[in-house]
């Protein structure tokens, strides 16, 4: 049964008054050029070229490229596209993913992107119809390795009136536009917290005379012990845990469940069963610390995370356990390990020959910063306040994003109708 107002097409039910064409009806299908090859293509480089690289799935607009000669240009015949020319990854590993921009000014792109210029569809509209399409799929479900552009300019899109393009893509635009201004502030306060974190752990939350330590200079008042001093420190299970996933056993937590943000992430979860005494002795308890010792970035060195999780777990042999006592406050270890990963203590103060680690013996002598437990407790308070208001951005920045998407489908596909609404500009 079609619904009234609606007729079956080949890319599924659409109101009546809708077109459907291929995409080369209504636009110019291009592709890029080589990637210039040599430092002597960049030097002095004044023309902008864009990779797959500089891509921002929540951005609507390319904001980082690299600049080339006019040298680089004329060895590689490259062509310069216009200003909002839309541009998406057509091979490589980006392929499925939707990530789609356009230009901010007239750029050369890399030949592993599409650019499309509309002549007869709204910039706008096309735009979001791209972000809305699932490209790189055969027909058995299979990623393809590339797309050329003859088989994206054959496929069918749907066309309302211009009219109707234009109040469907500034809808759309302001949804966007409220994520984009959502995800400045996130930074923003994030830049904030790193900020905040280094002042409070060199200067305290008092105004107090500083000394000279190994680790600079910090309040007078202050000790500096090392880690082992300030609670239990140990390895997780040493196995071999990648391939556990059925949910049998207990569940252990690896360096990949560790956000950089300090967040748990039970995404990829692993299950392993505990059978000696030496396995039960790393179930986690809440208030422990996670620190992840051992990676194959430099980056995710040092990365640590609060345990507050309910049920039973356990962690694997590159996750340091450390259980604090009396004499630390375990949420100010916790943000205290924070700053010296975000501050980049860990990459100087380790030799990474082979692989990125700053084992248990290096964290058990780890200096460590112990003020009052009253001053401790005042810290917590204001790096937590500026948490919390991270966690409602990014909650705004969720729901704005799945608004988008609802709208995104129901505007694009005929059931939700604006073409009588009036957008303001």
């Amino acid at each position: 049964m079609i619904m009234k107002g609606f007729k079956k097409t080949e890319i599924g039910l659409l109101p009546e008054d809708w077109e459907v064409k291929c995409i080369e009806d209504v636009c110019s299908v291009k592709a890029g050029g080589n990637a210039p090859q040599g430092n002597q293509y960049f030097e002095n480089g004044e023309y902008p070229f864009v990779r797959v690289q500089h891509f921002d799935g929540d951005k609507e607009y390319v904001d980082r490229w690299d600049l080339i000669n006019r040298k680089a240009i004329e060895k590689n015949s490259l062509k310069l596209f216009p200003k909002d020319a839309i541009v998406f990854p057509k091979s490589g590993a980006c392929i499925r993913l939707e990530k789609r921009a356009k230009l901010p000014k007239e750029m050369y792109v890399v030949s592993h992107l599409c650019v499309l210029i509309p002549n007869e569809v709204e910039n706008n509209y096309l735009f979001y119809l791209m972000k809305k399409m699932k490209l790189g799929l055969s027909p058995n479900g299979s990623t393809l390795p590339f797309l050329n552009t003859s088989a994206i300019a054959k496929i069918k899109i749907a066309l309302p009136s211009i009219d109707e393009q234009k109040n469907i893509s500034g809808i759309l635009s302001k949804i966007q536009l409220a994520i984009e201004k959502q995800e400045k502030i996130l930074r923003n306060t994030v830049e904030l917290k790193k900020t905040l974190m280094h002042k409070l752990f060199t200067e305290g939350f008092y105004t107090e005379t500083q000394k000279s330590t190994i680790i600079g200079k910090i309040p007078k008042s202050w000790e500096v012990v090392e880690l082992k001093e300030t609670g239990d420190v140990i390895y997780g299970i040493q196995a071999a845990v990648a391939n556990l996933t059925k949910p049998v056993g207990t569940k252990i937590l690896t360096n990949v469940n560790i956000a950089l943000d300090g967040q748990i992430d039970l995404t990829k979860l692993r299950y392993f069963p505990l059978t000696t005494e030496r396995h039960f002795r790393t179930l986690l308890k809440k208030g422990d610390i996670l620190f992840n010792w051992r990676s194959g970035s430099k980056e995710h060195v040092g990365k640590t995370a609060l345990f507050e999780l309910d049920g039973e777990y356990t962690h694997a042999s590159f996750i340091l356990r450390i259980r604090t006592n009396e004499k630390i406050n375990n949420i100010f270890l916790f943000y205290y390990l924070t700053y010296l990963r975000m501050s980049g203590y860990f990459i100087k103060k380790q030799n990474y020959a082979v692989n990125a680690k700053f084992n248990a013996s290096a964290v058990n002598v780890l200096p460590t910063v112990v003020p009052s437990l009253k001053e401790q407790l005042e810290i917590v308070k204001v790096i937590k306040a500026i948490d919390d208001k991270i966690e409602i951005i990014k909650r705004k920045k969720v729901i704005s994003k799945a608004l988008f998407s609802v709208m995104l489908h129901k505007l694009m596909t005929g059931q939700i109708r604006v073409k009588d609404l009036k957008i303001a500009s």
